[in-house]
């Protein structure tokens, strides 16, 4: 199999989003894509907001993992530890609500990311 086609990294219809992600979503390759991750605020515990991404994924992708990237100037990116601070269900999609586990000290230029992979591969 050709990595640029199939692989978890490979985006063949050129729509910004990886075979990988795609896969984790539950939406396909060949159908016309809706939004299905954003950025927000999430209210943690009693005023204390960290930021989050919220993500839908399919139940049945049990193996895939994600891995959680932030940067201050999109020059770079650091793995960070994250944690799922919501989850609901709806059928054979749940939406997650992920951030950082421990929120940032700087808000001025904080950029979120989520890295798509098999869940046998190591952490990048």
């Amino acid at each position: 199999a050709d990595p640029l086609i199939s692989g978890w990294g490979a985006d063949p219809d050129q729509d910004g989003k990886t075979n990988g992600q795609e896969y984790f979503e539950g939406t396909g390759a060949q159908v016309g894509e809706q939004e299905t991750a954003r950025g927000a605020l999430y209210e943690a515990s009693e005023g204390a907001f960290v930021p989050v991404i919220w993500v839908q994924r399919s139940v049945v992708a049990t193996d895939a993992a994600f891995d959680l990237q932030t940067s201050t100037e999109l020059d770079g990116w650091d793995d960070v530890e994250s944690i799922v601070y919501h989850r609901q269900g709806e059928g054979a999609i749940e939406h997650l609500c992920i951030g950082p586990k421990t929120p940032p000290l700087d808000w001025d230029r904080f950029f979120m990311r989520l890295v798509f992979r098999d869940s046998e591969s190591p952490v990048q």
